[in-house]
């Protein structure tokens, strides 16, 4: 299935406001009718319920975290594109790999079965929480400041949702990106794609699009939105 990273409001993706990757080639090609999403119906509240919704995730984050967590939530989408799957798997398995090391592992199509992974997950120590710890076809990144990743309930017959930090994710990515030896993002001449003989190339590629969609998150105070 596809993955589309949106960086913008909460309410107008709640209310479906977005286009994927997919729908845009299929409006520039003339044939929008053949497009079928996968993975579910966009989401279509009204405007109304949409605000609802973000007023309260942040009352219920603020809750858990006894503390305030808002967000203005208004402007504009300033980021959506396709990112492929197999760039996230090797970028968090490349995280979960440099304290629960597994010599020999290749950052390929199975990054997913990591061990470290699974162990981060199941609670153990990591300093790339926010970026382990969050689901590969849902949740959010919200441009707010809190220590750990939450998974809250948007509904009594929802499963959890999983929700980090942005300005964390992005401090992580700092982190990590030094030891990718990497510094540019998409943003920049960040020189890839790199060589598909680069044992490293997918979890490179994978760091120069999420750093650049948390660095957008953190300075527009936008959340990142996961939609697959």
């Amino acid at each position: 299935m596809a993955l589309d990273i949106f960086v913008m409001p909460l309410w107008k993706y709640l209310v479906g406001d977005f286009m994927t990757a997919a729908e845009r080639l299929c409006a520039e090609m003339g044939v929008p009718e053949k497009y079928h999403r996968v993975g579910g119906e966009k989401p279509g509240l009204t405007e109304m319920e949409a605000r609802q919704y973000v007023v309260e995730i942040q009352e219920e984050m603020a809750r858990e975290l006894g503390m305030g967590a808002k967000w203005p939530d208004e402007g504009d989408e300033v980021f959506g594109r396709q990112f492929p799957r197999d760039y996230w798997h090797a970028l968090r398995a490349f995280a979960a790999d440099q304290q629960y090391p597994q010599p020999g592992f290749v950052f390929g199509e199975d990054s997913h079965e990591h061990p470290g992974l699974g162990r981060i997950w199941g609670g153990a120590e990591s300093q790339y929480l926010h970026l382990i710890v969050h689901q590969d076809h849902c949740g959010y990144y919200l441009p707010c400041e809190f220590d750990e990743p939450l998974a809250l309930k948007t509904g009594e017959d929802s499963p959890p949702v999983c929700i980090g930090s942005s300005v964390a994710l992005l401090r992580e990515l700092n982190t990590l990106g030094a030891k990718l030896r990497m510094r540019n993002d998409l943003e920049d001449s960040w020189g890839g794609p790199f060589d598909e003989n680069d044992p490293l190339n997918l979890a490179k590629s994978g760091w120069a699009f999420m750093h650049y969609c948390a660095r957008l998150s953190v300075g527009h105070r936008l959340p990142i939105i996961f939609d697959g």
